[in-house]
């Protein structure tokens, strides 16, 4: 009967916490809930026979009332067994700090015959062949030292974490880890925390704290038994500063466990650093996409409303401002100074500019993770100014039109005030068709017709027409901006929804509703909504929505909503796949408040065009890390200004403390699509 390692790390675990629950153990040993009860049974076998206490459950936790864990731990110790890959990891071992495999050695060592040697070096040499480890017999190929350290990185995180306790293991140590402890005996491993904890403190990153210890502690072991880098792949450090940085500091470690650290060293740690901080940074920014969509929209709502403009639909502002904060979070993490003066931008010309950008960048810092000095402030000023610039310029192109109709009045009249008060254009006059002949068309730019494009209009001098109908529908203004016809930029306006807020804060309101007529009636060419780019709930039908009353699984529930925009020709089978990826890479990053979750990918990995669908369920369901989404919302849009703005409604619905209040008063999809065109109408 043997013991295997399982059962001594339960063991180590009950020794430490003599009551625990299972999700708990679940944590702590990295193991499934039914290996965890097999195994503790297995334990109860070896306590019985050793007239031990056994381990028993109570109010949902495991109990143990042994007493002499060294006497236990001992006794298990003598007939323990290792696994496979504990064999692996000790021959790995032998051949990463030793020379030639010694297989009669190997053979007493781990107490199993000539063939199992042999068997697990086949099996070991095949998974460091697949890491570009290569060998020659019983011996492994010299100058892959750089592919050593990555794989024992990524094997024996574990076995270098446990030197980090002040205690260490007893007898159920491993040989490997038996081994590695030995090379570190009497030696002050906090010397390596100390130097870890100022490198990444000079890095603004404590999230790589964890992996920057375990690389450094595996270079120092390295090169305690002689085993350097002999070549760099980069013969400049990628970060100065980072790089002289860890050169300065790394001379008590040095001291302490007898190494010297090259320049090839010194540049390879610096270049694992940065490789981690870039991978993190991606990630980061993965995690929080909507975040930083919404730190994009923030600040460009904060900048219209402090200039009195509005930025609406100019997408070259919002792509440049979100990949800018992305890069900006980069380099000043990576300490890299930009190449750009603040007077490069002239400040004494637009220092109102300036100042506002910068006091709405003071409000989001928290988002940047630093504070941003005035030539980093500098750099988001060009954003505006070019916006500011585009606006202008396109306020200042404002063409003639002449309205052609069948009467010359009825059906113009309408066209004519919907078009001098939204767009770029002036409006001469109309006219009816059958008198344009006498017309003289010497100022006109542009002909706008609401007869039907069949009948034709001749005309002398060469001036466009375009077809439009009087009531100017979506088609309508994509022909418009088509022939160069934009909307005007009038000033953003107050947001009566948000004038109430203030007055229900300082009053008391008897009828809300009727005040919300009131003030719209009262300021109806002064109000307006802020947000006033589409969003995809406004396409929303019954089709589009879906009712879960069973319990399905966390994929499930994207995937119905996926398939749904799939099967409609909104999306490709890549874009959910995308979906999937980043939560296995990521987490499910797309839960917000209120137990609601917004699924998008890349507009690259295969939106077609725009979509919503929504999955309703009533109970929730449980997605990986324990969340729970009662709201799932799977979106996909061409547009990213749309998309903001549909991450933004989706924002307002989590603020919501009385949503799923109303949604179960909604017995129909028809419902609950009439509710969600309501709420964004509101």
């Amino acid at each position: 009967m043997k013991t295997n390692r399982r059962i001594l790390r339960l063991v180590e675990y009950f020794e430490r916490s003599p009551v625990v629950n299972l999700e708990h153990l679940q944590a702590e040993l990295n193991l499934n809930e039914n290996v965890i009860r097999y195994e503790i049974e297995n334990l109860n076998d070896y306590l019985e026979l050793l007239n031990l206490p056994l381990i028993y459950k109570k109010d949902g936790n495991y109990i143990s009332d042994i007493r002499d864990y060294d006497a236990l731990i001992k006794s298990l110790s003598s007939i323990y067994k290792m696994s496979p890959d504990e064999r692996k990891n000790v021959l790995f071992y032998e051949l990463a700090y030793g020379n030639k495999l010694n297989i009669t050695h190997m053979m007493n060592l781990l107490d199993v015959s000539r063939n199992t040697v042999k068997s697990d070096l086949t099996f070991l040499k095949e998974e460091l062949e697949s890491e570009s480890i290569h060998m020659e017999g019983y011996k492994i190929c010299l100058n892959q030292e750089r592919e050593i350290r990555t794989f024992i990185f990524n094997r024996w995180k574990n076995q270098f974490n446990l030197l980090r306790e002040k205690k260490l293991k007893k007898g159920a140590d491993d040989i490997l880890f038996q081994r590695i402890s030995n090379d570190f005996r009497d030696k002050k491993i906090s010397y390596i925390e100390e130097f870890v904890d100022e490198v990444i403190s000079f890095t603004n990153n404590k999230d790589l704290s964890e992996i920057f210890y375990l690389y450094t502690i595996i270079m120092i072991h390295r090169l305690m038994h002689d085993y350097y880098i002999s070549d760099n792949k980069d013969n400049n450090p990628v970060d100065v500063k980072l790089y002289q940085f860890i050169k300065d500091h790394i001379n008590k470690v040095e001291k302490e466990f007898c190494v010297n650290l090259t320049t090839h060293e010194i540049q390879d740690l610096t270049g694992v650093l940065i490789g981690y901080n870039n991978f993190y940074y991606n990630q980061l920014f993965e995690e929080n996409s909507i975040k930083s969509n919404l730190f994009v929209a923030s600040l460009i709502a904060y900048v219209e409303n402090n200039l009195n403009v509005s930025f609406e639909e100019d997408n070259i502002l919002l792509e440049g401002l979100y990949e800018h904060t992305k890069a900006t979070m980069y380099r000043l993490n990576h300490h890299f100074a930009n190449s750009i003066n603040s007077v490069d931008v002239d400040i004494g010309k637009h220092n109102e500019i300036f100042l506002i950008v910068k006091s709405g960048l003071e409000t989001l810092a928290d988002f940047m993770g630093a504070e941003l000095n005035d030539e980093e402030i500098a750099l988001f000023t060009f954003h505006f100014l070019g916006a500011l610039q585009r606006l202008e310029e396109q306020n200042k192109i404002i063409k003639r039109a002449l309205l052609i109709c069948n009467s010359g009045y009825s059906t113009s009249v309408l066209l004519k005030n919907i078009l001098q008060n939204n767009y770029n254009l002036e409006v001469l006059g109309s006219v009816s068709i059958y008198k344009l002949k006498d017309i003289d068309l010497r100022n006109v730019d542009i002909l706008v017709s609401t007869v039907n494009s069949s009948l034709d209009i001749t005309i002398d001098k060469k001036i466009p027409v375009i077809y439009i109908s009087p009531f100017l529908n979506f088609k309508d203004v994509q022909i418009l901006r088509d022939y160069g016809i934009t909307k005007r930029r009038n000033k953003p306006d107050v947001d009566v929804k948000q004038l109430i807020n203030i007055i229900k804060n300082n009053c008391v309101v008897i009828n809300e509703e009727k005040l919300n007529e009131d003030l719209s009636d009262l300021f109806k060419n002064t109000f307006s909504k802020i947000s006033r780019t589409r969003n995809l709930f406004e396409q929303i039908n019954v089709e589009d929505i879906f009712l879960i009353d069973q319990d399905i699984r966390w994929d499930q529930m994207i995937y119905i909503a996926g398939k749904h925009l799939m099967d409609t020709n909104k999306i490709t089978e890549s874009y959910i796949n995308e979906i999937f990826t980043l939560i296995a890479d990521y987490g499910p990053h797309f839960i917000i408040k209120n137990n609601i979750g917004i699924p998008h990918a890349r507009i690259e990995s295969g939106a077609i065009s725009n979509g919503i669908s929504i999955v309703f369920s009533p109970k929730g369901i449980i997605f990986p890390d324990g969340q729970i989404v009662k709201l799932l919302i799977f979106i996909a849009s061409k547009n990213k200004a749309e998309l903001i703005s549909t991450v933004l409604k989706c924002e307002e619905l989590s603020n919501n403390k009385d949503l799923y209040k109303n949604l179960k008063q909604l017995t129909s999809k028809k419902d609950l699509a009439d509710y969600f065109l309501k709420e964004i109408s509101k």
